[in-house]
């Protein structure tokens, strides 16, 4: 079928446009219809912004404005409004890297450094925290009660016998003597770092939040490692004075003269306020934004190295080395020192002397083999941080038990302070007759 195509000057003198100069199969003149006209697409409504919603109008408030996320997204910004439109950033966040610290924006090949919004919602929080939940012992209201009873007659007995030695061993002249005197230092020892727990943990028991402040939590733990590493230091300054004692017994009134004993007892306090402004300020300066929930009864060092999100590996070596190197030491002394008690006592040939010395002996090792024991437990070992349940009830043992038992082990198997005893109480009973 051959095609018909009219030159361009017949088309203007026919006044015909040049789509329809050319037919296939058919005649061209002027009649010819045009050709259907092209089908248009329906034109789309424009889209609703999602501020126009019922619940984004509610959102909008009497003023009508849109808050500052909705404006953002009516504007077409990303979801960071610090950030240009089609930015993308790539943010690792893990539980040991700092918040605080900067990432880089890629995307639009800027590569500048921008700071990274703090994340609330997720595990991450760069907001400084200003108080912490003692979690303490898991159970419903008859458990909390029967917990409640047990700490606060542990916590009773506790003061009463420490407050007993401490009367007794000042009133009573005949044990003004350098044992007695660091047996009095070790009682106050006792009843003050037994205070620094128990009463904040009655009171957790008791209340509904359990939470304890930012401060207080710090102050917590500076008393806390101050009382219990000067009483380890203790426990070896009075192993020394039994070796003196035994072994030289003439040389001991010059040895342990008054003014040696204070600053034995000075040299004490002071390594263990050292150890405590360590670990107070090691612990206290990392950033806790994990949690504020510390799965313990009190402000430890473990639990609180387990909230942190920045690496604790410095705060771990830190404390296993010190806690090591103080364990260790005293450990030592009072080995070396009973060694040689021992070995003196068995040369004699009295009995009752023997027997006498074993008992006074026997009650100091006893109070320290229980408190180096459950220190070391609790901080002497590198996997001691990770069992948080063990470490609840072992540290019911040193912050409770160990101080309501030195009392009692140094009054009952002490034939002296049970004689002091019976004298206050009949000097008593006399001066209250009329």
């Amino acid at each position: 079928m051959e095609t018909n195509c009219r030159p361009r000057e017949y088309l203007k003198e026919r006044g015909l446009s040049k789509r329809n100069s050319c037919t296939s199969g058919r005649p061209v003149d002027s009649g010819i219809a045009p050709p259907l006209a092209k089908r248009k697409s329906p034109r789309r409504a424009p889209r609703r912004p999602l501020t126009h919603g019922p619940c984004q109008q509610a959102e909008r408030g009497e003023s009508g404005q849109p808050p500052a996320r909705l404006q953002h997204r009516e504007q077409g910004h990303s979801r960071d409004p610090g950030l240009p439109t089609g930015e993308r950033r790539r943010v690792r966040a893990t539980r040991g890297s700092d918040p605080s610290a900067r990432r880089l924006i890629s995307g639009n090949g800027s590569g500048k450094p921008v700071e990274e919004v703090p994340r609330v919602q997720g595990n991450l929080s760069a907001l400084p925290l200003r108080e912490f939940v003692l979690e303490g012992f898991r159970g419903g209201v008859e458990v909390q009660a029967l917990l409640f009873a047990v700490f606060l007659a542990l916590y009773v007995v506790t003061v009463l016998g420490n407050v007993t030695m401490i009367v007794v061993t000042t009133l009573d002249a005949r044990l003004h003597s350098p044992m007695y005197f660091f047996l009095r230092n070790l009682s106050l020892l006792d009843l003050c770092y037994s205070s620094t727990i128990a009463p904040n943990t009655l009171a957790t028991f008791l209340s509904s939040s359990k939470a304890i402040s930012f401060a207080g939590c710090a102050t917590q733990l500076f008393f806390f490692a101050l009382l219990v590493t000067t009483e380890g230091l203790l426990l070896a300054v009075m192993a020394y004075d039994r070796l003196v004692a035994i072994c030289s017994p003439l040389q001991y009134p010059v040895t342990m003269c008054p003014v040696t004993c204070a600053r034995l007892v000075l040299a004490a306090y002071c390594g263990g306020c050292l150890n405590s402004i360590v670990e107070t300020s090691l612990t206290f300066q990392l950033p806790f934004c994990s949690s504020n929930r510390i799965d313990h009864f009190f402000c430890d060092v473990p639990p609180l190295l387990r909230l942190a999100c920045a690496n604790t590996a410095l705060n771990e070596l830190v404390m296993f080395g010190l806690c090591g190197f103080i364990i260790v030491g005293t450990t030592l002394v009072v080995l070396v020192s009973y060694g040689y008690i021992a070995v003196t006592i068995l040369k004699m040939r009295s009995a009752s002397g023997r027997h006498k010395l074993f008992s006074t002996c026997g009650s100091h090792l006893t109070a320290v083999s229980l408190f180096y024991g459950t220190v070391f437990v609790m901080y002497g070992q590198p996997g001691a941080v990770e069992s948080m349940e063990q470490g609840k009830v072992v540290s019911v043992f040193y912050t409770l038990v160990i101080p309501m038992l030195n009392p009692l082990i140094y009054s009952l198997r002490n034939k002296d302070v049970k004689d002091a005893l019976r004298r206050l109480g009949h000097s008593h009973a006399e001066d209250s007759v009329p």
